[in-house]
């Protein structure tokens, strides 16, 4: 530890950080153009998540009582930090609308009251600035005992809201269902994610790993075709209904096994039958299947 080392580079991180909030509060072109929003998250916040991450790692697999110990410690620190950045972007949220003239409740759109080129920008600012709030969330419950989702999937969804034409809210969404182990909601936001009219193209990768997943299930679910259904377990019809929907999309998607869509979909709809006598569909579900 250089005591002058990390002084300095504290000192050169409020510089810069001054700098790129100059821009992002007075001038929108210049901020959207230059993509500042994303520089500043990654130059100033990012890179020392990124440092969190290299450092703890080396300890994570360690029975080694000080280390673990030096591990917990971190962890702390890690969390102040992000409450600190977390309440640094609450406010950059509120600036923004401030100085933007955009309001800070209700229907941002709405209560812009400045020319439309600038409030696209400015819907855009305040887009990513969701996002990167709804990630600190997310980093902060991935390192507690009990995992709380609920707030950065909040923040996503607001996102998504603001702006619905971006893929980036529904890939991030996607994530979040990942870490709680929903996977059919992971795939339906990686879908949605590039079907949007701006799509987040890295989503393929991740959606591609889990449509394997699924078909991997699919063919452990066939094993069992000659097995009478359990007809009044809701949970498994609905389980295994939903196994063989995503696999119809993962064949269409991947084109892949198309020599067996014709029979996959007729298992699908038998199912779809069966789960729908047992009033196993609610319209959260049914939405997600038709959009």
């Amino acid at each position: 530890y250089n005591k002058d080392y990390e002084e300095a580079l504290a000192s050169c991180r409020t510089k810069i950080l001054s700098n790129y909030e100059t821009i992002l509060l007075t001038d929108l072109d210049l901020a959207v153009n230059n993509d500042v929003e994303q520089s500043l998250w990654r130059v100033i916040h990012y890179s020392q998540i990124e440092h969190f991450r290299k450092r703890a790692k080396k300890y994570q697999s360690s029975k080694n009582e000080e280390d673990r110990q030096k591990l917990s410690r971190m962890i702390a620190c890690f969390c102040n930090f992000l409450d600190e950045t977390t309440a640094y972007y609450d406010d950059l949220y509120k600036r923004l609308c401030v100085a933007h003239g955009g309001g800070i409740d209700g229907d941002v759109r709405q209560s812009i009251v400045v020319e439309s080129n600038a409030q696209d920008h400015l819907v855009g600012l305040l887009h990513k600035v969701l996002i990167y709030r709804g990630d600190l969330d997310r980093y902060k419950a991935s390192y507690t005992d009990k995992p709380d989702w609920t707030s950065a999937k909040l923040c996503y969804s607001r996102a998504l809201a603001l702006r619905p034409e971006s893929g980036n809210a529904h890939n991030q969404l996607a994530v979040i269902a990942s870490c709680r182990g929903n996977e059919f909601d992971a795939i339906y936001h990686y879908f949605r994610s590039l079907s949007s009219e701006r799509p987040f193209l890295s989503a393929r990768e991740n959606l591609v790993f889990f449509l394997e997943k699924n078909r991997l299930k699919f063919l452990e679910m066939q094993k069992g075709n000659g097995r009478v259904w359990p007809k009044s377990d809701q949970a498994v019809a609905l389980s295994e209904f939903k196994i063989s929907f995503v696999r119809v999309h993962g064949i269409v998607f991947t084109k892949t096994g198309r020599e067996l869509f014709h029979e996959t979909c007729s298992l699908a709809m038998f199912q779809l039958s069966t789960v729908l006598d047992l009033g196993a569909l609610d319209t959260k579900l049914w939405l997600k299947m038709v959009l």
